[in-house]
């Protein structure tokens, strides 16, 4: 009951987490800490010598198989846990179709700050919103594009209008996703759409 109650409180913004800088680790360390859950490339350690619960993206970091990427440390194996679950919906993915675009710290960073902050948004929400067109092509992306987010309500042609990702809106469009949705504003794609560019306008 305790990890449901600290999930409610997680999911509407309640508790704040910490160590959340991505940064390179070495492996070496983690040999003898205890594996609490695992999933593809992500791999949740904890506790370790600091007490803390620690994932690592485990992928080789500039060809060097003695390090790896640590996306967050928390104290409290239920916060953890709770994270690991948002991001192996994500991380996995992204790290098997766009490799290049992720695997560095910028990428990652990017990635674990959308995942922490908009807790209810899709891999397609997230690829709206970075931009990344080529993912639409891919058939695991392409079922969640017209899901709306559980927040506000928004789609992923949402998010590309918003952020002005053309080639995104002409994807999503020639794959012929939903334009009737409204966010919790009462704004269709098309109320978004007028208050942005005339290329935005001019897609079909």
């Amino acid at each position: 009951m305790a990890f449901f109650g600290k999930l409610f409180r997680t999911i509407i913004g309640g508790e704040e987490q910490s160590g959340n800088t991505v940064c390179e680790v070495g492996i070496s360390k983690f040999a003898r800490v205890h594996v609490v859950s695992r999933e593809d490339c992500l791999v949740l350690y904890g506790p370790t010598d600091t007490n803390q619960y620690e994932l690592l993206l485990q992928q080789p970091v500039q060809n060097s198989l003695s390090k790896a990427y640590s996306l967050f440390r928390m104290a409290d194996q239920d916060d953890a846990q709770i994270r690991f679950v948002a991001l192996r919906e994500v991380i996995p993915l992204l790290v098997r179709h766009i490799p290049h675009e992720i695997i560095n710290q910028q990428g990652l960073q990017t990635v674990c700050d959308l995942v922490r902050d908009h807790q209810t948004w899709t891999v397609a929400h997230i690829a709206a919103y970075l931009g990344y067109a080529t993912l639409f092509f891919q058939a695991d992306v392409v079922r969640q594009a017209n899901m709306a987010d559980i927040e506000m309500k928004e789609t992923p042609l949402h998010l590309a209008i918003q952020k002005g990702h053309i080639e995104v809106i002409r994807v999503l469009m020639e794959k012929n996703v939903t334009i009737d949705s409204v966010d919790v504003k009462g704004n269709s794609v098309f109320h978004v759409a007028a208050t942005s560019s005339e290329a935005i306008i001019k897609v079909n």
